[in-house]
């Protein structure tokens, strides 16, 4: 197992510069959120990988850890921002909020704003401090269905006896291409664009296919361990 200062040090630029950008000090600092996305991609999709191809996966097991590592940080936040909008909030903006205490720990708060306020930049979420939630549905939703597709993917190629390690790179390729159409093509509200996971999956997947070419690119399939919450790979 290998500690990856690289990585750290992204995501700690990533943060510094959403941080900037939310005190108006950074007009691009935004871009620390789809920062984030490439970065999880590249952590996640080849330990999936390895471990679907490998058939040492186990979805429950998988989801169990997500939620054990998201929950609590959401659970807390939640709770803060109850006690102390119970105190200084008016009531509307109090239901409001509540509404995203509801979403937010069922991991849907980005649903729940594409629904809602539809506008991100809107001057009414200046009331909801839970809604830069939205990021952690659209991860929890990244991988509640990213492994059932491979699942399925893997499946198809055994029944039709392809080989399943190749395929899969391009069936990944293919759901990259497919997302990412989506979100340039002139279809679609931009709200849903900015919310939804299929809009954005080309992100995480655009971290993830280099995290898997490197992988490959090493020699003998070696490279650098990597573990990202209890899955390893290479890369």
């Amino acid at each position: 197992m290998t500690y990856r200062k690289d990585l750290d040090a992204l995501k700690g630029i990533a943060i510094i510069a959403v941080a900037l950008f939310h005190i108006g000090l950074l007009k691009s600092g935004y871009l620390g959120v789809d920062a984030f996305f490439v970065i999880n991609g590249f952590l996640v999709v080849p330990a999936l990988y390895k471990k679907i191809i490998g058939g040492d996966f186990s979805y429950f097991g998988f989801m169990e850890k997500k939620m054990l590592r998201l929950m609590p940080l959401v659970v807390v936040a939640s709770f803060v921002c109850l006690a102390i909008g119970f105190f200084g909030m008016l009531p509307d903006n109090y239901e409001n909020l509540a509404e995203s205490v509801i979403a937010g720990n069922v991991f849907s708060e980005n649903i729940l704003s594409a629904i809602t306020t539809k506008n991100y930049w809107d001057v009414s979420n200046d009331y909801k401090p839970l809604m830069h939630l939205w990021y952690v549905g659209i991860l929890f939703e990244f991988y509640l269905m990213l492994p059932l597709l491979m699942i399925a993917f893997k499946k198809v190629a055994s029944w039709c006896r392809l080989d399943s390690e190749k395929g899969m790179m391009h069936f990944l390729g293919v759901l990259f291409v497919v997302s990412f159409l989506l979100y340039l093509l002139p279809f679609g509200k931009e709200s849903d664009k900015f919310y939804f996971i299929q809009y954005r999956m080309f992100e995480l997947l655009f971290g993830g296919l280099i995290g898997l070419n490197i992988s490959r690119l090493k020699p003998n399939g070696g490279g650098i361990p990597l573990v990202y919450n209890g899955l390893q790979t290479s890369c």
